[in-house]
């Protein structure tokens, strides 16, 4: 009897391998492709050979599965074409004079693979903004820019720039996008128009770019007035968990910056720019470790950013190491308190740790804020359960079905759960009682 040992899911319009499944353990993540057309590759035992194969799909959380038609590729190669972007789990039979590799999937059966089709590029608009000295002299360029995509890899665009009697772009490194806006440090050589391109990338490999062009020479805005840092913000020592380490206490023991330190010099921002970059690829690379220290040395430079704090704790969170974590994401909240990564994250460290009313809080700010984010409705719906308020938990789940999205993962994730602790009467009409 035929048993798969391999699937392997590649995008046929770049021949690309998406995923690689050993046996039939599930993926340990969604895997996105840009084309509608998907190969699935399967290798079976040696000296096994395979005379038929069943292509399985599901779009509803594994509830139901269909078979999809397949195309035969290759010796052990298959080809499907799905009907859209979406989630797809798939479930492969393969056939030989010695029998089939399995029964056909029913209700839960876990998927071989699991697919997100994508083949929209991001929405990427850019405008140019006000262009201001910074505190040291330096020019600060803020670009009004729009940037929707559900499966963003992260909320950076690079950013690509040449003179007026320049042929070739220069990479500029990566911007963060946050609530609509990026800032570039303008380099001093750069005077007059100047053009730059920005890109955006999501999960499956579509880019979306946008070009503009800047005028140096025009006459700068006045200076934005220094910001006070918030005030009245707990100590770190009163939020963080009580087995906090003293390594991870004194590494955030420092009070909010003064308002001077929240714009570094040219330099300084420069190279924590830099920094940020290089920790975006260690963790990337898979060395969370790497990541967190090129970050500790951005932190450094530039203390008061609390988009790079979020960060460091982000890579620390994903390393399981919350004490540290949970630190940063308070010292980020301290400069901003409505800073959404470092409110998500420091629910995630709650949540992990056990102290479930703390990061219920931060999922009410966070819902406050964006209250049509299913992903916040999914993580409130996950802490009320774990606190016993199984109404108020199903109803956070049934609001992830209600939003108008095309956040399939969500609703899948969703479905799973409401199935589990609300029976067989959900459907995707389901509406959510009122919000927290």
């Amino acid at each position: 009897m035929p048993s798969i040992s391999r699937l392997l899911i590649p995008a046929l319009a770049t021949g690309a391998t998406a995923a690689a499944l050993a046996g039939v353990e599930p993926a340990a993540e969604c895997q996105y492709v840009a084309s509608r057309q998907v190969a699935l590759s399967v290798d079976v035992g040696a000296g096994e050979s395979v005379s038929a194969s069943t292509v399985w799909a599901s779009t509803d959380a594994c509830r139901t599965w269909r078979p999809l038609p397949a195309t035969a590729i290759g010796p052990s190669a298959l080809r499907v074409c799905v009907d859209g972007d979406g989630r797809y789990d798939f479930y492969i039979v393969v056939e030989n004079d010695a029998g089939a590799s399995g029964p056909p999937p029913t209700r839960g059966t876990t998927p071989h693979v699991s697919v997100v089709v994508d083949t929209v590029p991001p929405t990427l608009q850019a405008r140019a903004g006000a262009c201001r000295r910074g505190p040291d002299g330096e020019r600060i360029v803020a670009l009004d820019c729009t940037l929707i995509e559900e499966n963003l890899r992260d909320p950076h665009v690079r950013l690509f720039c040449r003179g007026e009697s320049e042929g070739l772009w220069r990479d500029a490194g990566s911007l963060f996008v946050r609530e609509g806006r990026v800032h570039w440090i303008v380099p001093t050589e750069f005077n007059g128009r100047v053009a730059l391109r920005l890109v955006a990338t999501d999960r499956a490999g579509n880019r979306a770019v946008d070009e503009l062009t800047i005028d140096l020479s025009l006459p700068l805005d006045p200076p934005e007035p220094a910001s006070s840092p918030a005030g009245a913000a707990p100590s770190v020592s009163a939020v963080g968990a009580p087995s906090a380490s003293l390594a991870a206490a004194r590494e955030f023991t420092a009070v909010a910056p003064s308002p001077a330190d929240e714009h570094p010099s040219p330099r300084a921002a420069r190279e924590a720019q830099a920094l940020l970059g290089k920790a975006l690829e260690f963790e990337r690379r898979g060395e969370p470790e790497l990541a967190a220290a090129r970050l500790r040395e951005a932190v450094a430079l530039w203390p008061g950013s609390s988009d790079l704090l979020a960060s460091l704790g982000g890579v620390q969170l994903r390393a399981r190491r919350l004490d540290q974590a949970s630190h940063a994401f308070q010292r980020a909240l301290q400069l901003d308190p409505k800073h959404r990564a470092a409110l998500e994250g420091a629910a995630l460290v709650g949540v992990a740790q056990n102290r479930y009313p703390e990061a219920r809080d931060h999922l009410r700010k966070l819902l406050e804020l964006e209250p049509r984010a299913g992903r916040f409705w999914l993580h409130y719906g996950d802490v009320e359960h774990r606190l016993g308020q199984r109404r108020s938990a199903l109803d956070a789940w049934r609001r992830v079905l209600s939003l108008e999205s095309d956040e399939s993962d969500l609703r899948s994730r969703a479905l799973r759960r409401l199935s589990l602790f609300a029976g067989d009467a959900v459907g995707d009409d389901a509406v959510c009682a009122t919000p927290p």
